[in-house]
């Protein structure tokens, strides 16, 4: 019997969508991922992402980030050090942050494969359009768990999902690149895992306290 990829439980859900994609269903946090046989190559899903326009000189992409940028920014302090974690290929959100004054290191397992951001501590993560591409959320979120300091923040953005929303026909779930979808039992199913407190501040920005 197949786990799920976060919490490990046994999969009791499974199902096919109209374009053939299978997927699973974890009824213990409700996280949904895509089976790994229906994955993208490596090749391909970075020839995608190399595809994205996203730039630090792109006005709409900066207002799309400030619905993290906001909220993270009041939890913490001028002197605080963050870390941009899965920046992509043009780094944005760490930018915004230098402009307010604060030090901020970026780290992307393709485009910016800093090993020694793997290696230090930071006062608070971003994380923004990242986990709906995680193959293995647990072990990624035990990594960031260790490189955050105690009361530190994380901020993530990614679309929450909820049962309103008809999975097959979701364009969020179309992205080829996307594996891993999450509503709010899941995000509080993270916090209890990882002894974090939660703080969902829409339906893409939730906010996590070390």
């Amino acid at each position: 019997m197949m786990n799920c990829v976060l919490c490990d439980s046994p999969i009791r859900k499974s199902f096919q969508t109209n374009d053939k994609k299978n997927y699973h269903e974890c009824s213990c946090c409700g996280l949904i991922f895509l089976d790994c046989n229906d994955r993208l190559s490596y090749e391909d899903e970075k020839a995608r992402y190399e595809s994205h326009q996203n730039s630090p000189t792109d006005i709409s992409y900066r207002n799309f980030l400030n619905q993290l940028f906001q909220p993270l920014s009041q939890k913490i302090n001028k002197d605080n050090i963050g870390l941009d974690f899965g920046c992509g290929p043009g780094p944005t959100i760490s930018k915004m942050f230098q402009e307010n004054g604060l030090k901020m290191d970026i780290y992307d397992p393709i485009f910016f494969p800093n090993d020694y951001a793997l290696k230090s501590q930071y006062d608070f993560i971003s994380c923004t359009e990242v986990v709906e591409h995680l193959f293995d959320p647990a072990k990624t979120l035990n990594l960031i768990d260790l490189i955050l300091k105690k009361s530190g923040w994380l901020g993530v953005m990614t679309k929450i999902y909820d049962k309103s929303i008809i999975f097959e026909d979701w364009y969020y779930r179309k992205d080829p690149t996307h594996v891993a979808f999450y509503s709010k039992q899941t995000l509080e199913t993270i916090a209890d895992m990882m002894d974090w407190k939660c703080e969902i501040h829409s339906d893409n920005v939730v906010l996590f306290q070390k």
